[in-house]
C-alpha cells in the first residue's frame, strides 16, 4: 500500500512539473509561443480578464500585445516576446 501511495505521489509530482514547464522549443525558427500560449501565460501570471490579444512584428521580432482588465479595475497592456516568452 505504501509503494502504491509513493508511486501515485511521484506521478502527480511529475505531472505538475510537466504542466508548469514552458512549451518545448525544437528549433528557434520553427517553434514559437503561440498567441494562445501568451494569453495563458499572462492570465496565469497576472490574473484579470483578457480584453484583447494581437500579434505584431517589431523589426524582426514577433510580439503579442495583450490587454487585461486587472482585478482592481485597471487596464494594463502586456507585451510577450513570441521567441522567448518574456513578458514586459
Amino acid at each position: 500500500m505504501i509503494k502504491l501511495r509513493l508511486c501515485a505521489c511521484l506521478l502527480l509530482l511529475c505531472a505538475g512539473v510537466v504542466a508548469a514547464s514552458p512549451p518545448a522549443r525544437a528549433d528557434d525558427n520553427e517553434r514559437r509561443y503561440t498567441l494562445d500560449q501568451a494569453v495563458t501565460l499572462v492570465r496565469d501570471t497576472y490574473g484579470g480578464q483578457v480584453l484583447q490579444a494581437t500579434s505584431r512584428k517589431t523589426g524582426e521580432r514577433l510580439v503579442y500585445r495583450i490587454r487585461v482588465l486587472t482585478d482592481d479595475g485597471h487596464v494594463r497592456t502586456f507585451v510577450v516576446d513570441a521567441d522567448t516568452g518574456d513578458v514586459r
